[in-house]
């Protein structure tokens, strides 16, 4: 059978009447372990703890859907709401910076603005990277293929660890992480 784009979309789950990313804002202070992908709560519960508009979006509209907090490159780094129209982008290709990458674009094509950001810590090399999962898997956290990718299994064991040495749990492998780390 042949389909249409349109009809892929529908098949995959994506409902028209809803939006699929929205950027927020947060405030000093804000709990960052309640961040990341499987911690999802309805919009009116993110208000609750401090997540604010950005923009004049939509997220007055959608207070009982359910939303994750995501944080691409951690808590200095742009922050967005994701809606379950979010999901689709994910089932269409599972990397979580492709499809964060691809919904943040859809939404500069319809008008946008650029991200805020507060100047991030840059990525892990390849070389850090694969150190980090190695010493990651060697405290017992599950972090997937040693592979150098910071893929979902790693994100979250670098928010378990996060969370364990007391560090702000944004899910972001920084230097300063791995260095602790290394003296463990």
């Amino acid at each position: 059978t042949v389909f249409t784009a349109v009809e892929l979309i529908l098949n995959k789950g994506w409902n028209y009447q809803q939006p699929w990313l929205e950027e927020v804002k947060l405030i000093e202070g804000f709990p960052w372990h309640q961040t990341g992908l499987g911690r999802a709560r309805p919009v009116r519960e993110w208000l609750k703890l401090g997540v604010k508009k950005r923009n004049k979006n939509v997220i007055d509209y959608f207070n009982d859907l359910e939303t994750t907090l995501i944080l691409p490159q951690g808590r200095y780094g742009p922050k967005f709401l994701a809606y379950p129209n979010f999901k689709v982008f994910m089932k269409w290709n599972n990397s979580f910076m492709y499809s964060t990458t691809a919904a943040y674009l859809a939404n500069r094509l319809r008008g946008d603005p650029v991200f805020i950001s507060q100047g991030p810590a840059d990525i892990l090399d390849f070389g850090d990277m694969v150190e980090l999962q190695e010493i990651l898997h060697e405290l017992g956290y599950a972090v997937g293929k040693i592979d150098g990718i910071l893929g979902a299994k790693t994100r979250q064991s670098v928010r378990a660890v996060q969370i364990h040495l007391g560090f702000p749990a944004d899910s972001w492998p920084t230097a300063d992480l791995l260095k602790v780390l290394k003296s463990i």
